[in-house]
């Protein structure tokens, strides 16, 4: 009869106490970096300008565009962002096409009735921050409709 604590597989496999600590803080390390960076690029500006238009927040919109809040295309941007949101839409980025400095994101609303609105969001980076310009977003979404500036 053979003794049962030396059949378990962590018995026969000997870890040390070392390897153990050490996949311990590789793990915490990863998370800590993936948790980091999912506040750097164009996705995540996209992120917090949907997260602030939905609260109405104009100081957190306006530090995710190019252009004052004031301006008209990033008001317009800003209140058809919160009215999807506000009616319970959920944002996927579909595609990106990028380039070194600019980012066109395919974005759609999708609503609670299943209705989907696309939206084209042009990011940049402007001194190593990704900002939304919402008259470049708007001229895009026009062009891929065919709708006249």
């Amino acid at each position: 009869m053979q003794n049962s604590s030396t059949d378990s597989p962590a018995a026969r496999l000997k870890i040390k106490p070392s390897c153990i600590l050490s996949a311990a803080l590789l793990a915490v390390v990863t998370v800590a970096v993936f948790a980091r960076l999912q506040d750097f690029g164009p996705e995540s500006t996209i992120r917090k300008f949907n997260m602030a238009a939905e609260k109405g927040d104009i100081q957190g919109i306006q530090n995710e565009i190019d252009m004052p809040i004031s301006n008209p295309d990033a008001e317009k941007m800003a209140a058809w962002a919160h009215g999807l949101l506000d009616q319970g839409a959920k944002v996927q980025i579909q595609r990106m096409a990028r380039a070194p400095d600019i980012v066109k994101a395919e974005v759609i609303y999708i609503l609670p009735d299943g209705r989907i609105v696309p939206m084209i969001l042009v990011v940049k980076d402007i001194g190593h921050a990704w900002k939304i310009d919402p008259t470049a977003s708007f001229e895009a979404w026009q062009a891929l409709f065919g709708i006249p500036g």
